[in-house]
């Protein structure tokens, strides 16, 4: 009897012991596909988020081009802007979209963001001296709406890092077509740089003054009246 006892016993244990293990089992596998499940859904939410960005959000290759199609021809010579003479390139006023970080006047025709400058957040930027804004962190219109050309003494050291940061950006996404001037220099100034100029290469033959003007860090107009004023 005594045996039999202990042989049910152990029978018991083992049976209790299958059901321990099984259940474990089931556990760890409800666990697996649960991170599954989640994996599967955090991946359709990706997929649905990109398709509705590029659908709603993101200007297409297509849509520049036929842009690009009405647009007068472009000329990527630098120049001087003023800031009255920016704000004509909003997009309304003019089809391009101008705007000014640091002393910098960039193109924003041309890229895929024209879309953030027409209708989205740089709305305020278009036209405009972006520095203030971009340094401080804030697209108040108040900062970029100004007649004349902002100093930016008033920065902080903190601001003003910001700001480099946005200028380098901007240099790698853009292109840069002048710099945001006061005022325009005067033509006689102008014309008595360009006389000092050519009297430095007095010396030079035709094609040796030719290269040197074009090694010059000057607009090409400027250049031209360089070669061609006696």
């Amino acid at each position: 009897m005594n045996e039999w006892m202990i042989s049910g016993y152990k029978v018991r244990f083992k049976s209790h012991e299958g059901d321990v293990y099984g259940r474990l089992y089931d556990i760890l596998t409800w666990l697996v596909q649960v991170h599954l499940d989640a994996l599967c859904l955090f991946g359709s939410i990706l997929l649905t988020l990109q398709v509705t960005w590029k659908k709603f959000f993101c200007t297409t290759q297509q849509e520049v081009i036929n842009r690009d199609e009405f647009l007068p021809a472009h000329d990527f010579e630098n120049r001087s802007f003023t800031v009255s003479e920016l704000q004509q390139y909003d997009g309304i006023q003019d089809q391009r979209i101008y705007f000014a970080v640091n002393g910098k006047v960039f193109d924003a025709t041309y890229t895929k963001d024209i879309q953030y400058f027409m209708d989205g957040p740089f709305t305020h930027l278009a036209g405009r001296d972006a520095s203030r804004a971009l340094a401080t962190f804030s697209l108040n219109e108040k900062l970029t709406n100004k007649s004349e050309i902002d100093d930016l003494s008033d920065l902080n050291p903190l601001q003003m890092d910001s700001l480099f940061h946005w200028e380098m950006q901007c240099v790698e996404r853009y292109p840069c077509v002048g710099r945001l001037v006061r005022s325009h220099q005067p033509r006689a100034l102008q014309n008595a740089c360009i006389r000092t100029i050519r009297g430095c290469m007095g010396e030079l033959g035709g094609t040796a003054r030719n290269k040197a003007v074009d090694e010059l860090p000057l607009p090409r107009p400027i250049k031209n009246q360089i070669i061609s004023m006696r």
